[in-house]
């Protein structure tokens, strides 16, 4: 009986473990999906915004997308005409992703 607990225990941790290290490379690999993307990709489609939708109103997150998108490519200006609150917005997300990063990478296992 003993023997059955550790390895299911054992079996449980892997498994934490694996799920771990797939969120990683998933939060690891969204900046190089998004670089591989052109910068206007998110020019096209539908508006998603419900302040738009609704009252046909920009709200202040509207074009941060683009913006990011933008930033992303190193096209500044370009950023910068979509969206003013980039300026907050991009090291924001940056200084998040380090930080998830840094938490799935050392996380211990229960």
């Amino acid at each position: 009986m003993g023997f059955m607990l550790f390895y299911g225990n054992k079996r449980r941790l892997n498994f934490t473990r694996n799920i771990r290290h797939a969120g990683l490379l998933i939060w690891l690999a969204l900046p190089i999906v998004l670089w591989g993307l052109p910068s206007d990709y998110f020019h096209q489609g539908p508006v998603w915004c419900p302040s738009k939708l609704i009252w046909n109103w920009d709200c202040p997150f509207c074009g941060l997308i683009r913006a990011t998108q933008h930033a992303m490519h190193m096209e500044w200006k370009a950023a910068w005409e979509f969206n003013k609150m980039i300026v907050v917005f991009f090291p924001l997300c940056f200084f998040l992703w380090l930080y998830v990063c840094r938490r799935l990478w050392t996380m211990k296992p229960h």
